[in-house]
């Protein structure tokens, strides 16, 4: 992809304008996707920045939190080594956040494109607040599955407002054990993806 291009789609349950410590029942993706070797056919998203994957081989399913505040639905702060009850996910930008509670702010969504076998799922979280203030428009990312090839795509957008004084996260992918994951060791324009290893320290937005 070329850069950040703003969807409309359908709106994701639970994670409206607002949200915060709250992740989502299962959504279906729309086609076999495989992450770790094994075809997965839902994700539960997060507004903390990461998509968990289910309805695969011996997958699990989180429970639910339902819209706003609910508080302890994840690992926080970003930890991969505690991170395996959530494993497979899919993590653009994990940190403590919130879908911005501005008027006409934070919007998240999922949107389906092209047809089979070669369909896309495109993820948006739309104005989103890196740790605090929880109302500001601070970023915005999209994940982006691709059917058959299977690749991801993780794309952003720098929000109107600059970051608080504490911003840190993590950027990577888990699959699935305790220990199998990989993480960026940067947000710039050239980070490496080091298997097992746990950056939680990135406070640079990604460029647009």
């Amino acid at each position: 992809v070329s850069g950040f291009t703003s969807l409309s789609g359908t709106s994701i349950p639970d994670l409206g304008s607002g949200s915060d410590f709250t992740i989502t029942n299962p959504i279906a993706i729309g086609f076999p996707f495989k992450f770790d070797n094994i075809n997965y056919t839902h994700f539960q998203a997060s507004d903390n920045g990461f998509i968990h994957l289910t309805g695969g081989a011996g997958s699990t399913t989180l429970t639910g939190t339902g819209y706003g505040n609910a508080c302890c639905d994840v690992v926080i702060p970003n930890d991969f080594t505690a991170s395996n009850t959530l494993q497979p996910f899919i993590a653009p930008l994990w940190e403590e956040l919130a879908i911005s509670g501005l008027s006409g702010g934070g919007t998240t969504t999922y949107t389906m494109t092209g047809s089979s076998p070669t369909r896309v799922l495109t993820i948006q979280y739309n104005k989103v607040s890196w740790r605090a203030p929880t109302s500001t428009d601070q970023i915005s990312f999209q994940i982006i599955l691709y059917e058959t090839s299977n690749i991801i795509d993780f794309v952003y957008k720098v929000g109107t407002v600059a970051l608080g004084t504490f911003p840190t996260a993590s950027i990577g992918l888990g699959g699935i054990g305790a220990t199998n994951y990989y993480s960026l060791s940067n947000s710039g324009t050239n980070p490496t993806a080091a298997f097992n290893s746990n950056v939680t320290n990135i406070s640079t937005r990604p460029a647009d």
